[in-house]
C-alpha cells in the first residue's frame, strides 16, 4: 500500500464523518423546528380563543347600530305632526 492511499483513504472518512455530523445537525434542527412549530401552534388556538369575544362584541355593536338606526327612523315616523298639519290631515 502506497501512503497516497492512505491519506486518500483518510481524506474519504474525514468527509463522510462531516456529512454524518451535518445530517445528524440537520435532524436535530428539524426536530426542533417541528417542537416550536407545535408550540406555536398551539399559542395561535389560544390567542384566537382569547380574541373570540373581541369580534363577537364587534358584531354586537354592529347589531346594535342597526337597531338605534331603526329607532331613529321609528321615531321620525312617530313624531307628533305641528297643529296645522294635523288640521290639514284631519280635513
Amino acid at each position: 500500500m502506497s501512503p497516497f492511499w492512505l491519506i486518500g483513504f483518510a481524506i474519504a472518512i474525514l468527509v463522510v464523518l462531516v456529512v454524518v455530523l451535518l445530517l445528524l445537525g440537520i435532524i436535530y434542527q428539524t426536530r426542533r423546528i417541528i417542537r416550536l412549530a407545535t408550540v406555536a401552534s398551539e399559542q395561535v388556538e389560544q390567542v384566537e380563543q382569547n380574541t373570540m369575544p373581541i369580534w363577537q362584541l364587534n358584531q354586537t355593536n354592529r347589531y346594535t347600530k342597526e337597531v338605534a338606526d331603526g329607532m331613529g327612523a321609528l321615531e321620525e315616523l312617530l313624531r307628533p305632526l305641528p297643529k296645522d298639519d294635523q288640521e290639514k290631515r284631519a280635513s
